[in-house]
């Protein structure tokens, strides 16, 4: 059970069935690892970075706001940048790239990875059921149930300190993105989570 009543969310990255699929970094950039790590990349990031969509996924046919991925990265589109501006959200980096389609010509619009820089000890370590990852001593691998204790969040865009892998919004965040029409964006309910 919660030790909080605010509800927060995990991005679940891989999207809806029917996106394009993005399932590598340019190499010109920081290692994938980095990107994870809650810390600053801006300076080390090329601004004329490409992504574009893999042959692998061919059930992909609609580009969204947030693009699918299997780089756990949150892909997003101007407009997502704008509603998280437009809310107030701190410590979060937007590292451009030109987005390619199939044919590798770039599509207009602007796309970015979003870079969170916060973290919360969000997770009630001693209540949660998970598998430890075996190569970071203290880190979840896999949730089996989740717990949530927010006594620590300040942020509405963050990662949480025992699973950095994952990326949480709160319901506020959650709510005015829906409310603005984003596409693409799948969650899962945090408290409880399996995954």
């Amino acid at each position: 059970m919660s030790i909080t009543e605010k509800k927060y969310w995990i991005i679940n990255t891989l999207g809806v069935n029917d996106s394009f699929v993005i399932d590598c970094i340019p190499k010109s950039c920081p290692k994938k690892y980095r990107y994870h790590e809650c810390e600053s990349l801006i300076d080390e990031h090329l601004e004329d970075a490409s992504m574009g969509f893999s042959d692998n996924y061919d059930s992909g046919t609609q580009l969204y706001d947030f693009v699918a991925n299997t780089i756990r990265m949150s892909i997003v589109s101007e407009k997502v940048k704008g509603v998280f501006e437009a809310f107030g959200v701190d410590g979060v980096e937007y590292l451009p790239f030109q987005l390619l389609d199939h044919n590798e010509s770039p599509i207009v619009d602007r796309y970015f990875i979003l870079n969170p820089l916060e973290m919360a000890h969000i997770i009630d370590m001693d209540k949660t059921e998970y598998t430890e990852n075996p190569m970071e001593e203290g880190q979840i691998y896999v949730a089996d149930k989740l717990v949530i204790n927010d006594e620590n969040v300040s942020n509405h865009y963050f990662r949480a300190s025992q699973f950095m892998s994952k990326q949480f919004l709160t319901d506020e965040l959650y709510q005015a993105l829906l409310s603005e029409g984003v596409t693409g964006l799948s969650v899962k309910e945090a408290e409880g989570y399996k995954g």
